[in-house]
């Protein structure tokens, strides 16, 4: 549907198969524990997982710390408290002020 409201949205679920984007004016409904990373590269190599590290989704927003494991393959990051983190979206992986890598959040 469509809605003119003044407040901000935030995508909540992504369906590419319905072509349907689910969004809500409550930031804490697109928050999220866990992600799963693809499309991830490393700058010098891979480290050996698992990793706390600190993490960053939006350009302006300072690292927070998550945790970085490998699970049946995939790169997956579970962030200390819920944070938003939408599908499409880059994730930088610091370690400190080093930066070891990142890849697009897939869910």
């Amino acid at each position: 549907t469509h809605d003119e409201s003044p407040l901000p949205h935030f995508i909540t679920m992504i369906d590419t198969n319905a072509n349907i984007l689910t969004v809500s004016t409550d930031r804490h409904d697109a928050a999220r524990k866990k992600v799963q990373i693809g499309n991830v590269h490393w700058i010098d190599k891979s480290p050996n997982l698992p990793l706390r590290l600190q993490v960053q989704t939006r350009y302006h927003e300072p690292p927070i710390v998550a945790e970085i494991t490998e699970e049946r393959g995939r790169i997956i990051c579970t962030f200390n408290e819920p944070h938003i983190a939408s599908p499409g979206q880059s994730l930088v992986i610091y370690d400190d002020d080093t930066c070891l890598g990142g890849g697009i959040i897939q869910k």
